[in-house]
């Protein structure tokens, strides 16, 4: 079957095929609290002492408020200074397209949206987090049950493909016959 859906449903399969391909050097006991603490992670479990925060002078309107306060928030540490998350966000994250990770392997976030610089230091934590769990990815282990319907689904769509291929073989067979 051609078309944009047979792609689509090739390119998730690749998604998840590396991700769990990725997952599999690791405990399946290390993957499942992974998971957990992925999903139960609040603002005030980051360790704010790893980061280094700095303030600068934001730009944009505000007026003189703005040009005179250093109430813009930047957020950083370095890839190896996050070694308080579990070893198996650790590892994904180096590999993911996280938004915040400059090329040097450095996390850097800023904010400038508030007048007040804690708010805007909160602001950086509340975009880390966000980041961290859009961008980090653990699939749930699959049931037999799933598992077999899947096989069947891709069996029964293989058959439909050979059954397809045939006919347009006879076609060009019939074709060749009248020359």
């Amino acid at each position: 079957m051609h078309g944009p859906i047979a792609g689509f449903k090739l390119s998730m399969s690749k998604l998840h095929f590396n991700t769990s391909e990725r997952l599999a050097q690791f405990k399946d006991v290390d993957v499942v609290v992974a998971k957990e603490w992925l999903k139960e992670i609040r603002l005030g479990d980051i360790p704010r002492d790893r980061f280094k925060i700095t303030y600068s002078r934001a730009g944009g309107p505000g007026g003189q408020h703005v040009n005179k306060v250093n109430t813009k928030a930047t957020i950083s540490c370095d890839l190896n200074d996050l070694n308080w998350l579990p070893t198996v966000i650790y590892s994904l994250l180096k590999e993911s397209d996280f938004k915040y990770l400059t090329p040097s392997k450095r996390i850097v976030v800023q904010s400038d949206t508030n007048r007040h610089q804690q708010d805007n230091v909160e602001e950086c934590f509340v975009k880390f987090l966000d980041g961290l769990k859009k961008s980090i990815y653990i699939p749930s282990p699959e049931s037999p049950e799933k598992i077999k319907k899947w096989d069947e689904i891709r069996a029964k769509a293989n058959e439909t493909r050979l059954k397809y291929k045939k006919i347009q073989a006879e076609k060009r067979q019939r074709r060749k016959s009248f020359d």
